[in-house]
């Protein structure tokens, strides 16, 4: 792959993972009282078999706290996705406790919910990866990251 592809690949995930959450925050905003949802990861360009740690960001724009409740221990969740296609979904191997739960986000303040996505769960090969994480019930938001010295040469391991 010819150095420019390789750039375009990498300012292609740096502009969509700026521009989701500013849209969604702009969006959020404009609606008053609804929550934003920003998510995000620790890194935008990812060797394989690195961990990647995926957070969503519950945001509070109001003037009043904000409950989210729940009918089960299952609040939060993740996929990972390529070309339209899901690869992995965090939840499909899990149980949850069957009781009520909630989650409440203090008058503009935000509560911060992660995941630590380890190529134990699914090896993410070199490529580009959508990541959608939602809030059951709630809403959403995606990001884009990128895996492997394939797509983005200019990044140095440690």
């Amino acid at each position: 792959m010819e150095m420019k592809k390789k750039w375009t690949l990498f300012l292609t995930a740096l502009a969509i993972s700026i521009i989701i959450p500013v849209s969604v925050l702009a969006l959020g905003t404009l609606r008053g009282n609804r929550l934003i949802f920003e998510v995000s990861t620790d890194k935008l360009v990812y060797d394989v078999n690195e961990t990647v740690v995926i957070c969503i960001r519950m945001i509070n724009p109001t003037n009043s706290p904000k409950t989210l409740h729940f009918t089960s221990g299952y609040q939060v969740d993740y996929k990972i996705m390529q070309d339209s296609n899901v690869l992995y979904q965090w939840s499909a191997d899990k149980a949850f406790i069957q009781m009520l739960t909630s989650i409440t986000i203090p008058p503009h303040d935000s509560v911060i919910r992660c995941f630590n996505h380890k190529s134990e769960d699914l090896l993410l090969e070199p490529g580009t990866y959508e990541i959608h994480v939602f809030v059951f019930r709630y809403g959403s938001g995606n990001t884009t990251i990128v895996v492997g010295e394939e797509t983005a040469p200019f990044v140095k391991s440690s």
